[in-house]
């Protein structure tokens, strides 16, 4: 069964589910985060929250080898004991957010994309770096400190954020070379394509993580 866990590597590590800890309060906004944001991944037997997969199907993501890179996926929500479905998806026309498979690494090592996530497996030595799909003018639940993969997600733009996590709308997409404006924050990525957005946040949501 796989297991999954996205979190940032400036931030505290998620905590084993169940395990009682206090998740530490976000010192900062998001969006100053967000700027040099790189993800690292834990599973178990590392301080980490994880999330194993439900299979779900013939489309159910178990290990790296189920997807290939340029291909895309979603991210299911909790399930229980900290279980997510984790399923593959057109890159186009699906509703609510999918990821590129933008890499296959070794388990241990990290992705070094800024502003990526990862899934990590239980089965096979490698992870999957994903890389966020999003459209212009919908908005997303993004996890920032203590947040979950499983929070990530396309919401309603006047939605309440969960803990740990802030809202951002997509203003504009384009390349990696992408412009925004000084209002805006840029989200470059080159693989699997070449893709960047201008983001905005929601700054009521981001007062709450104000240190």
């Amino acid at each position: 069964m796989s297991r999954s866990t996205s979190s940032y590597s400036h931030a505290t590590d998620d905590r084993i589910a169940g395990s009682g800890d206090d998740v530490p309060p976000v010192p900062r906004p998001f969006w100053q985060l967000g700027r040099r944001a790189a993800v690292i991944v834990a599973c178990v037997g590392f301080s980490a929250l994880a999330a194993c997969s439900v299979s779900v199907g013939t489309q159910s993501i178990e290990e790296a080898s189920d997807i290939d890179v340029g291909e895309c996926l979603q991210i299911g929500a909790e399930a229980g004991e900290g279980k997510v479905e984790a399923t593959k998806a057109d890159c186009e026309g699906t509703e609510g957010l999918t990821f590129y498979a933008a890499d296959k690494v070794n388990a241990s090592a990290e992705c070094g994309t800024p502003n990526t996530s990862a899934l990590t497996f239980g089965e096979g030595d490698q992870k999957l770096c994903l890389t966020p799909n999003f459209e212009v003018d919908a908005c997303y639940q993004i996890p920032v400190n203590g947040g979950k993969l499983a929070d990530y997600r396309e919401v309603e733009c006047n939605a309440s954020p969960a803990d740990s996590t802030i809202l951002a709308k997509t203003v504009s997409r384009g390349g990696d070379s992408l412009t925004c404006t000084e209002d805006e924050t840029k989200w470059a990525f080159t693989q699997p394509v070449s893709v960047g957005y201008c983001l905005t946040e929601d700054v009521t949501a981001a007062s709450r993580f104000e240190g």
